[in-house]
């Protein structure tokens, strides 16, 4: 799942990713496309994720909302006060996959589809997410990212990273200027649902309408909407210099 998570793949290519043969391979596939968690292009014959499955996995509040429909509603927050695209990506391996995509309000905007894969080493939501993981979990993932083969990053460029992440974690919100994409701006802040980091949200744009001064702006109010949409969302943990959503009151509705 991890990866068909990142693009689309054969059977072959999944056998070789497993290192098993490939009959093994297919029964796994056709387990799972049984089940409803990948289906099968049949013009292409390769695999992919059913990302509404993947959203029926997560937990459902007593009203029977789940939070597809929390993380919407903040998205569209998002979107309706900036007018530009509102994007949530969460981790697969070394990469950060977009589980939403919400297109700006101009008729010149940045357009993504959901599944877009971004590094999680020069997109801004990559970024954010690892500036909210913990000590020991960050320096596994720089770890990880020095050791991916032929796209491993350099000892120079982790060292990059590792600065730009301090000043993500300083100010609260990534910033990636036209590093993943030529002329595309994009700021992100962590997402934690119920004390537990899921991910990223942000905004993303034609490079010209996101200056430093918009960026900085954006970049602070991410921070707020999560939490005034509800209860459950935030986008600081401890290490942030805040206390989690675990450790705050709850309504008096929900404390039972």
């Amino acid at each position: 799942m991890r990866m068909l998570s990142r693009e689309a793949m054969s059977g072959g290519d999944v056998a070789r990713g497993l290192q098993v043969d490939r009959s093994t391979a297919l029964r796994l596939l056709r387990e799972l496309e049984s089940l409803g968690y990948v289906r099968r292009d049949p013009a292409s014959r390769r695999y992919e994720v059913v990302m509404e499955k993947i959203y029926a996995l997560l937990p459902r509040e007593p009203s029977g909302r789940n939070a597809s429909d929390e993380i919407r509603e903040i998205l569209l927050q998002i979107r309706d006060e900036s007018k530009e695209a509102a994007m949530f990506a969460v981790p697969a391996e070394d990469s950060m996959v977009y589980m939403e995509f919400l297109p700006a309000l101009f008729p010149v905007s940045v357009r993504e589809d959901r599944g877009s894969v971004r590094p999680m080493s020069t997109s801004a939501v990559g970024r954010a997410y690892l500036a909210a993981l913990e000590v020991a979990s960050f320096e596994e993932a720089l770890t990880r990212l020095g050791r991916r083969g032929e796209r491993s990053l350099s000892a120079a460029r982790l060292e990059d990273l590792r600065r730009e992440v301090a000043l993500t974690r300083e100010r609260g919100y990534a910033v990636d200027n036209n590093e993943t994409i030529p002329g595309v701006a994009c700021v992100a802040v962590p997402l934690f649902a119920r004390g537990l980091l899921i991910g990223a949200v942000g905004i993303t744009a034609p490079r010209d309408r996101l200056p430093a001064d918009l960026i900085d702006r954006w970049g602070r109010r991410l921070q707020e909407i999560p939490r005034e949409k509800s209860w459950a969302y935030g986008t600081r943990a401890a290490a942030y210099g805040a206390a989690t959503v675990a450790d705050e009151p709850r309504p008096q509705s929900l404390q039972r």
